[in-house]
């Protein structure tokens, strides 16, 4: 293919099992404004029709992948990337969806700016059931935000597009984890990049099902998983180390391990005898009832996503 013809954004979705998901999201990537597009669909080995519904597109622009064996979705993405072809590069979950106008917002930031290694916008969270919106998310943080993506991450996941040269430098998903995989990928990004926020709501993402509980869960696991990796790093932010073990005491809690939730709250309150929030949940926890309320009705939670401020 010649470089006149290369696509300048791909675009890879990893599935599984979620055919009439998958659809949605791919449509909403091909009605797109933008002329040069691919989209990568990595199939983590479902045993359902998806090859079938995705082939039946008939979309020159849509190339369709299935793995001998479910490896995750960090292999998958890594999958995908390597076969990617664009300048640009985006990540699209089979259960999310774009609304118009998002790539070609982001291009254009980035044509203003040729330092930008990122461009996140702003996205809904929706509950599927019903259609219904929870919460609207109109970020405004970008820069040199390294410091603070190390302390919890901003970035909608629907939303990045990012430049090809800044995942190739940063090594792409880290298959060694099983949750927070993007949250990782750019604690990495950032700390060699800029990036821009749009606080247009171009993206949105779904909440369906019994995802909240897991989620929860995903995120526990994930937040342990980045303290273990960036342990150093954080470290040398005392007060970072207190919020990361505050909002870990506090997911904790909320899961019903009183137990461990605690002993996460005390490290926070060691670290950062300030922390007023580790301190007040700590002293609820005696009354796990209690705790887990206190909890709920101060953090924002949704799919698992917690942010203690």
């Amino acid at each position: 293919m010649g470089s006149g013809n290369r696509p300048e954004v791909s675009v890879i979705i990893p599935t599984y099992e979620r055919p009439e998901k998958l659809i949605r999201a791919i449509r909403s990537v091909l009605e797109q404004e933008v002329c040069r597009l691919e989209v990568i669909v990595v199939d983590d080995h479902s045993m359902d029709d998806t090859g079938d519904v995705v082939i039946g597109l008939g979309d020159p622009r849509v190339m369709y992948l299935k793995q001998q064996e479910r490896r995750g979705s960090s292999q998958a993405r890594n999958v995908g990337l390597e076969l990617a072809k664009g300048d640009f590069i985006a990540f699209l979950d089979d259960d999310d969806f774009w609304l118009p106008g998002k790539l070609s917002a982001q291009l254009r930031a980035f044509s203003e700016d040729n330092g930008l290694g990122i461009v996140y916008t702003g996205y809904e969270i929706v509950l599927e059931a019903d259609g219904s919106t929870v919460m609207r998310v109109e970020p405004d943080i970008e820069g040199d935000v390294h410091r603070t993506m190390i302390r919890y991450n901003f970035i909608g996941s629907p939303t990045p597009l990012i430049r090809r040269s800044v995942l190739n430098a940063s090594g792409g998903f880290d298959p060694a984890l099983t949750h927070c995989q993007d949250w990782d990928l750019w604690i990495r990004a950032t700390a060699i990049t800029r990036i821009r926020a749009l606080p247009q709501i171009l993206a949105v993402y779904s909440i369906h099902g019994d995802q909240k509980s897991t989620a929860l869960s995903d995120k526990i696991l994930g937040r342990e998983a980045i303290l273990e990796k960036y342990r150093n790093e954080i470290g040398e932010d005392r007060r970072a180390m207190a919020r990361h073990l505050g909002q870990l005491g506090a997911m904790k809690l909320l899961k019903g391990d009183i137990s461990g939730g605690r002993k996460a709250l005390i490290g926070s309150i060691t670290c950062w005898p300030l922390q007023w929030r580790s301190v007040l949940y700590l002293l609820t926890s005696s009354v796990p009832s209690l705790a887990k309320k206190l909890v709920a009705r101060r953090e924002t939670i949704l799919a698992g996503n917690i942010r203690i401020v």
